[in-house]
């Protein structure tokens, strides 16, 4: 999936606040998933965050694997980007025995913030480019010529 500019744009205001040091609201963790038997995974761009997930209000649980953006476990919260939507997770206990605890929280936001600013600024680009060709087309050629 896709992730809009928009949501990339707030992923980078967010990200910003924390790296000064903000941290999220009770408001923003209220209702928010239970995220347990966790730990992280380093890609090539950002980390990700593998954990057994309790949705509520029916509190069923299932495994997800999602983009992480920033995280605290000593205050216990994630925040994450699912598909399209930003999020936050309480964090209960990690996976025992994992050795992923070791990454450097600041690391994971500031690796975050850039893979974010990147593609914003790649999907302003390509969006600027389309509306120059007046056509939607990405190179200038007009349909017929286009590779199929």
């Amino acid at each position: 999936m896709l992730t809009s500019t928009e949501t990339l744009s707030r992923i980078v205001r967010i990200l910003a606040r924390l790296v000064a040091g903000e941290q999220p609201s009770g408001r923003d963790l209220a209702g928010a998933p239970l995220a347990h038997a966790w730990s992280m995974v380093a890609g090539a761009d950002t980390y990700r965050i593998r954990a057994v997930i309790a949705m509520p209000p029916d509190i069923h649980e299932r495994w997800r694997v999602v983009v992480l953006l920033a995280i605290d476990p000593a205050a216990g919260w994630a925040l994450v980007l699912a598909g399209d939507q930003v999020a936050w997770w309480v964090l209960g206990d990690p996976l025992p025995g994992d050795e992923s605890l070791d990454h450097e929280a600041g690391d994971i936001a500031r690796r975050a913030a850039t893979w974010a600013s990147g593609k914003s600024r790649e999907g302003s680009r390509q969006s600027a480019e389309a509306s120059r060709n007046g056509d939607g087309s990405r190179d200038g050629r007009p349909p017929h010529c286009r590779p199929r």
